[in-house]
């Protein structure tokens, strides 16, 4: 089993009313080839408004046209979204980025942040992550 550690450091994330996730890149891209499977730590610290955050990847062929944002799934539940600051533990190995990235090119690594409700104010949170990436 190799695991590759990929840190994620504070980063500020902002969004408004939008209560579907927008992806915010943090890392460059890289190649998804030896890349299977991955799990996540999140921190959220000083949150201000109704925002969720939860650490993600994306996916593209070229870099100009980047596919959406998809969550990492590393917690017991449904639920990859986190709103409550704290650090908050992985406890599954549970996002195939293997069947994902199939006939893709590049990864990047970063946050996904959506509103839990509508409105006009700025939501934000300052936020950190651990990737930990199974490869082949």
């Amino acid at each position: 089993m190799n695991v590759k550690t990929i840190g994620l450091p504070f980063t500020t994330v902002n969004c408004c009313s939008d209560t579907t996730a927008n992806f915010i890149p943090v890392t460059g891209w890289m190649s998804p080839a030896e890349m299977q499977k991955c799990k996540a730590t999140l921190e959220i610290r000083a949150r201000c408004g109704a925002a969720e955050v939860a650490v993600g990847y994306q996916l593209a062929d070229v870099e100009n046209a980047p596919d959406a944002g998809n969550e990492i799934l590393s917690y017991t539940g449904p639920a990859a979204f986190r709103s409550s600051a704290g650090v908050h533990y992985p406890d599954l190995w549970d996002t195939a980025i293997e069947a994902d990235s199939a006939g893709k090119q590049l990864i990047r690594f970063g946050f996904m942040m959506k509103s839990t409700s509508p409105g006009t104010d700025v939501r934000s949170a300052r936020v950190a992550a651990k990737i930990q990436v199974y490869t082949c």
